[in-house]
């Protein structure tokens, strides 16, 4: 899809207005009285409104799914956002550990996310990189389109790996909208989610066994 770029909107809106301003223009001389303002306002949001709208993206992507192993400092998490603009999620939010959640992005969030998939070129991006570290995070990224699915894996920091700096994005706590948690589980297709690791206080010993 062709995207209506803001200075084509100027550029158009600069030349009405001189049409309006200007005494040599064809309405200004057959119509001396006539006040342009109207219209220019009136043609002005046409084309803001327009330009808006062209920025969805078009790429045939209906899902994506990001899961992050963890390390030793928590358990990771899984996310799964479509493009009704449905996100699902689970691990740690706010105070509530390892549950389920459902929330809604914004249009903008998903065109974001949709333009920041096609400059890492995930459709030719290598698929997997593991470079079998000890201590680090695991990611995975699952791209549902129209000719089927795409599944990249990446490990470590990833400094220089486009891959690894957009699951950092999505997986930003500054990038999670507001959730509402779900007693049903929800069930994600990626390979990284672990079930919930048990609660030490929950965790009883049996009694001694005396002789």
């Amino acid at each position: 899809m062709q995207i209506c770029e803001c200075a084509d909107v100027f550029n158009m809106a600069s030349a009405f207005l001189f049409l309006g301003d200007s005494r040599n223009a064809y309405l200004a001389l057959d119509y001396p009285n006539l006040d342009m303002r109207p219209i220019i306002i009136l043609i002005i949001s046409l084309l803001f409104f327009g330009c808006k709208k062209a920025v969805n993206r078009d790429n045939g992507i209906a899902k994506i799914e990001f899961a992050r192993s963890g390390a030793w400092s928590d358990w990771g998490v899984s996310i799964s956002i479509d493009s009704s603009l449905n996100y699902k999620y689970w691990g740690d939010y706010q105070t509530e550990k390892q549950k389920y959640f459902v929330g809604k992005i914004s249009q903008a969030f998903w065109d974001t996310l949709n333009l920041k998939l096609e400059q890492v070129e995930f459709k030719t991006v290598k698929p997997r990189i593991i470079d079998g570290c000890v201590d680090c995070e695991y990611y995975e990224l699952i791209i549902h389109g129209e000719r089927g699915t795409t599944r990249i894996l990446r490990s470590g920091t990833g400094t220089n790996d486009s891959v690894i700096q957009l699951c950092k994005w999505l997986g930003d706590k500054r990038n999670i909208p507001k959730l509402k948690q779900v007693k049903d589980s929800i069930k994600f297709e990626d390979s990284t989610h672990f079930t919930a690791k048990p609660r030490i206080k929950s965790i009883k010993f049996p009694p001694p066994i005396l002789k």
